[in-house]
């Protein structure tokens, strides 16, 4: 069979060649003879020489253009300008904020020194009154050592007095950033009047109570994320705890654009990581003034209404032992529980939702945590730590009657700390008592 000729492709000036094709120019794609090839590889060439000395000639006026470069002005004067105004603005609000409270700074002074003052004449009316009933001594033919004895207190009672007037003081303290917050707070907290002459006593802390028309708190707020923020509250001398909150919620509504409800909110007394007593929102703040520890404000997961009441209790705990990297809480947490047959699974259950809000990590499927609880209070404690898987399954309904003015205390242990099978004959029930049954089994041991 014969060989099949196949004929260039070239086409010059709509001629066609009549060549025998030798080759595919990979190019174009056509089938062109040996002359075609040469030529069409010879304008290739020159295509791309010319395209080269383009590209050469673009980056040549390219590099006098990166050479002729130089740093903006912008970028070297604005920063140096716009720092300078800031600078100035800053100044500017803090020179306002320094007359601001240098004039309360006055006012405080002017408020102390009505203080001072009526203290200092209450001190020295009982000195007149002392010097006269020692003249008085001097014309008796007998004087009776109990009338010495009380000479020798009262006047011990002015000497005290007397070292007082060096612990009060007029307190600047700023918070960060400093623009913020500066708090001007007068510390005459001290000062309380003696017992010996009534009379005296009273009207003088009349006068002061007259000089002082609000009464600042200190008091630190917790949130439902674990946050802890402190907070200075100035109320009205006659307010309530709901006035405290209040103030407090205007505030947070100002600063934070947060808007909030009293009853959202659960004021306790704290000491020593333990809950003293929580207050009613018709508590009088003089009642308290200066007569409690620590002042916390918690932001609570419902209303504290009679309904949700009804439903749901509330238990502040505290976590001792067992947190990652040996953490304290500083403050007591709260816990949200069913009010009505509760479960030691539900305390779990929350205990367990707290520490996933604030470490993330520790709690999860393949981590199992256990608690070890026992109730602490002002007028009962349990010595002995009770395994709380123990009582998952267990209505704990009687307990939650006596958690309003107790906490929680709460172990952390691990599954290879503990043995389950053991932990029944030596565990004491949330109460501090052991069953009947289990004492008679301890006596037979």
């Amino acid at each position: 069979m014969a060989a099949v000729t196949k004929l260039c492709k070239a086409d010059d000036n709509n001629e066609k060649c009549h060549n025998e094709a030798t080759a595919m120019c990979h190019h174009c794609s056509r089938d062109l003879c040996l002359d075609h090839i040469i030529k069409h590889a010879q304008l290739l060439d020159a295509n791309n020489h010319a395209i080269l000395k383009d590209y050469f000639s673009i980056l040549t006026d390219l590099s006098s253009k990166i050479e002729s470069l130089l740093i903006s002005t912008d970028i070297l004067n604005d920063p140096f300008v716009k720092i300078k105004q800031w600078g100035i603005e800053a100044h500017h609000q803090i020179d306002e904020i320094i007359e601001k409270k240098c004039q309360e700074i006055e006012m405080k002074i002017e408020d102390y020194r009505q203080i001072f003052n009526a203290i200092r004449t209450e001190q020295l009316d009982k000195i007149t009154r002392y010097k006269q009933k020692i003249a008085d001594l001097f014309r008796e033919t007998q004087i009776a050592n109990k009338a010495i004895s009380n000479l020798e207190r009262s006047i011990k009672h002015i000497q005290n007095d007397l070292n007082i007037f060096n612990e009060h003081k007029i307190e600047v303290t700023s918070n960060r950033p400093l623009i913020h917050s500066i708090n001007i707070r007068m510390h005459v907290d001290n000062w309380k009047p003696s017992n010996c002459c009534s009379s005296s006593s009273s009207s003088t802390s009349s006068s002061v109570s007259s000089i002082i028309h609000q009464l600042e708190f200190r008091l630190k707020y917790v949130r439902l994320s674990g946050i802890v923020t402190c907070h200075y509250i100035l109320v009205e001398v006659n307010g309530t705890i709901g006035d405290l909150i209040d103030k407090f919620i205007a505030i947070q509504e100002k600063t934070l654009m947060i808007k909030q409800k009293r009853d959202s909110f659960l004021a306790v007394e704290a000491n020593q990581y333990r809950v003293r007593q929580r207050f009613q929102n018709d508590i009088q703040l003089k009642s308290i003034f200066n007569k409690i520890d620590q002042l916390i404000l918690y932001e609570t997961p419902f209303e504290l209404n009679i309904n949700n009441l009804q439903q749901y209790c509330l238990i502040l705990c505290r976590f001792q032992n067992g947190l990652p990297w040996d953490i304290q809480f500083g403050l007591p947490i709260l816990l949200q529980v069913p009010r009505f047959q509760c479960r030691g699974r539900n305390v779990i259950d929350a205990l367990n939702k707290t520490l996933k809000t604030c470490f993330p990590l520790l709690i999860d499927d393949k981590n199992n945590i256990h608690y070890e609880v026992k109730i602490v209070s002002n007028d009962h404690q349990m010595n002995e730590a009770t395994l709380l898987d123990l009582w998952a399954d267990k209505i704990i309904d009687d307990y939650l009657l006596m958690a309003d003015n107790e906490t929680l205390i709460v172990n952390l242990i691990n599954n290879n700390e503990i043995l389950l099978n053991d932990q029944t004959t030596r565990l004491a029930r949330l109460d501090g008592t052991l069953k009947t049954t289990e004492k008679r089994r301890k006596s037979r041991k």
